[in-house]
């Protein structure tokens, strides 16, 4: 015998069913009845569904009226027998404002059926959601809880919005954004890629009030597991998170969040090198504009960031306040002043100035932008290197061929390499490089002026070492 029919049903892609209750259409998918997506059929969702609204039905007819509106749908109801036989014209307008008042006007103060109850909480659960009564409630106190549709709503609103304030995905994006505001480019790409393969791992709805100590030895195997050069630096950024999320104090900080035993062991890589010839060769091979970048990071150690925030000037102004720039060229001077993007967070960050090879200045010269502030651009005039995008090593790979040649970041490698290989230079390589210095000696953790002529020194031999000075 064919089942009665109850609602409507609706299939691909929604997959879900509909009935009309006292005049308004309501909706209920298989996904929200909790079935699995093999069990999205109408066959197989059916009893669930009847369930649903069986136990939506009931409670809706089960509200109570305020006083004032009973007696108005008393007269209403009065004016309808009378219109049904005498004014068929108006009985449409009144069955109207009878609906609209028995739809707004609920009694919390009224009685409710200990029936009205049980079939409310169960239409909650059913629609994912969790109620927690205390004991002892009379039926009038339970109404003016549960004898609203509206309150019902707006409970069970309130506890999903709470939930998912929780989820894994939720505080990933939240941890991911504030760490994008202080972050290179590069890094943050790779913490969000590092995050993300997590999110996917734990899934999106993982409760992070329960990480504990398995989660961090999950992690640990996670990254024992994956396919990644650099081990250490992949757990340590899942470190930052987990420790984020502790000073957040949605759970305490694992007991085995500095465990010993969580350590990673590879085997060292040879150091690639490059002989002086094959870097001339690359040089004099290149494009200009591409030549310019690798003179830049052989000649004065810089990055694909810093050549993007080389600026015309040393200093800028906001609100009346004098900022220093990261990197400035002085044309007339034939210089270039900077210090490393690491250290933009640092109130007078040490710099270094470098004297430019007739070459690097010569082509910086001809490429220069008409830019109020940055002196290599896009050309669109935008900036070359932005938390998106690298137009950089985007020139790079198009007018290169990787295979066969040195990498931008080569060029920086090569000249720290030399300054490191010459007994005499050896002590200033980290200045060379613009590195935030680590020593506690005065002198190197404030890189003294009186030994900028060591500087010079220095770019004197890299530009006679590699032709670019007689």
């Amino acid at each position: 015998m064919p089942k009665k029919k109850f609602a409507s049903w609706e299939s691909s892609p929604n997959f879900r069913w509909v009935k009309m209750i006292g005049g308004k259409r309501h909706r209920i998918t298989c996904k929200q009845l909790g079935l699995t997506e093999p069990d999205w059929t109408k066959e197989r969702s059916w009893d669930k569904a009847k369930a649903y609204f069986d136990a939506l039905e009931a409670t809706l007819k089960q509200t109570v009226l305020e006083p004032e509106a009973k007696q108005l749908v008393e007269q209403l109801d009065k004016q309808l027998q009378f219109a049904k036989g005498n004014k068929p014209s108006e009985v449409a307008k009144l069955e109207a404002t009878k609906a609209t008042i028995e739809a707004e006007h609920f009694s919390i103060d009224g009685f409710v059926t200990d029936n009205t109850i049980e079939q409310t909480i169960k239409t909650i659960e059913l629609l994912g959601g969790k109620i927690t009564l205390p004991d002892g409630l009379t039926n009038q106190q339970l109404s003016m809880i549960l004898g609203q549709g509206k309150v019902v709503r707006e409970q069970l609103k309130q506890v999903k919005q709470v939930e998912t304030s929780f989820t894994l995905k939720h505080q990933a994006d939240r941890f991911l954004e504030l760490a994008s505001k202080s972050q290179e480019v590069k890094t943050a790409t790779e913490l969000k890629g590092a995050i993300n393969r997590l999110v996917e791992r734990w899934g999106e709805s993982f409760d992070i009030r329960t990480i504990a100590e398995s989660q961090m030895d999950d992690i640990y195997n996670f990254v024992i597991e994956a396919d990644w050069q650099s081990k250490n630096k992949k757990f340590g950024m899942f470190k930052r998170f987990i420790k984020w999320g502790a000073k957040q104090k949605f759970y305490p900080l694992p007991l085995n969040f500095d465990d010993e035993m969580h350590k990673f062991t590879s085997q060292p890589k040879a150091v690639e090198t490059w002989t002086d010839e094959q870097v001339i060769k690359a040089l004099a091979g290149f494009t200009e504009r591409v030549r310019l970048y690798a003179l830049l990071c052989l000649n004065c150690g810089m990055t694909n960031v810093d050549i993007a925030n080389l600026c015309y000037k040393p200093t800028y102004k906001v609100d009346n306040k004098t900022y220093s720039n990261l990197a400035w060229v002085d044309f007339e001077k034939g210089t270039i002043t900077r210090s490393r993007i690491k250290t933009k967070r640092i109130s007078n960050p040490p710099v270094t100035t470098y004297k430019l090879w007739p070459t690097t200045l010569e082509l910086l010269k001809k490429h220069k932008a008409d830019h109020e502030t940055y002196v290599l651009t896009s050309m669109k005039n935008s900036k070359l290197v932005s938390k998106n995008k690298d137009l950089i090593n985007m020139q790079w790979t198009r007018q290169t061929d990787k295979r066969r040649t040195m990498n931008l970041k080569n060029f920086r490698t090569v000249g720290a390499t030399a300054v490191g290989s010459n007994v005499h230079y050896l002590p200033y390589r980290e200045r060379y490089l613009a590195n935030r210095p680590t020593s506690k000696g005065l002198t190197d953790r404030h890189y003294d002026a009186g030994t900028q002529s060591i500087m010079d020194e220095i770019c004197d031999y890299l530009g006679r070492k590699f032709k670019q000075l007689k």
